[in-house]
């Protein structure tokens, strides 16, 4: 799901639940998370995502163990950021599928941070001492202040869509240019979502050192898919416009044979 923004190779997955109706098909995350909450399954249904996310990356890993650090991003919600025992279930998760935090980096969206201050900024902590890089994802909202971004012991912004999708490559805009320049004074990586079209694809390539996101690039894949794109992640074989934009969740299909 992420390609740089300088040469368009893949460095790494971002994973998102996608769920086989029987009567509908399979559908993507918008179209059943309001159920999801509404029931008030948040918690276990992202703690689960989390457990399948380790294992995830201990099934590549064992084929191509070369892959690079950070290789799988998972968002977390707000209600996983705030469970007292947060970090010893990640340890858990780490453990029980036999890969190191490295492996992941994982997303707190803007507005969930900002709840609690105080626990956000212990939590992240926590997270870059189990090794784990951690950003603020839907980053532009309008939630975090500069002050709040100061004092975070983050990794990278994940620029909210709406900022994009607002873009044109005849006219840089000056929030788009004002974000950018915030993440480099705080040494932050910078990741763009939402790149549907290829103005946006010109403007956003060049800011260098971003990562970008977005259907022009590809639709979600699924794990059965992601296979055949992982020797590329090693060898920087992958070619402009192919390989692995978003990992999808698939329990029904896994690793080849």
């Amino acid at each position: 799901d992420l390609v740089s923004a300088e040469d368009l190779r893949v460095p790494g997955f971002e994973a998102t639940l996608y769920w086989r109706h029987p009567r509908r098909g399979l559908l993507p995350p918008q179209a059943f998370m309001p159920a999801v909450e509404s029931a008030r399954l948040t918690l276990p249904v992202g703690r689960w995502m989390l457990r399948e996310a380790c294992h995830q990356v201990a099934r590549w890993r064992q084929r191509h163990p070369s892959l690079p650090v950070g290789i799988l991003h998972v968002a977390l919600s707000g209600g996983e950021v705030a469970q007292p025992d947060a970090i010893e279930h990640l340890r858990r998760a780490l453990g029980e599928a036999g890969v190191r935090g490295e492996c992941l980096k994982l997303h707190i969206d803007e507005k969930s941070a900002t709840r609690d201050p105080d626990a956000t900024q212990a939590f992240c902590r926590a997270l870059k001492a189990e090794g784990l890089s951690v950003g603020i994802s839907d980053y532009g909202t309008g939630f975090c202040s500069l002050a709040f971004l100061r004092r975070l012991d983050i990794d990278f912004l994940q620029v909210t869509e709406a900022l994009t999708q607002e873009s044109r490559a005849d006219a840089q805009p000056s929030v788009l240019s004002a974000t950018v320049g915030l993440a480099r004074a705080l040494r932050l990586g910078v990741i763009f979502t939402g790149v549907n079209n290829t103005d946006q694809l010109a403007l956003l390539s060049q800011f260098e050192g971003g990562a970008l996101q977005g259907t022009l690039l590809s639709a979600p894949l699924a794990e059965h898919e992601s296979w055949r794109w992982l020797e590329g992640i090693e060898d920087g074989s992958i070619p402009e416009y192919s390989g692995v934009w978003k990992f999808r969740h698939d329990p029904g299909l896994g690793a080849p044979a």
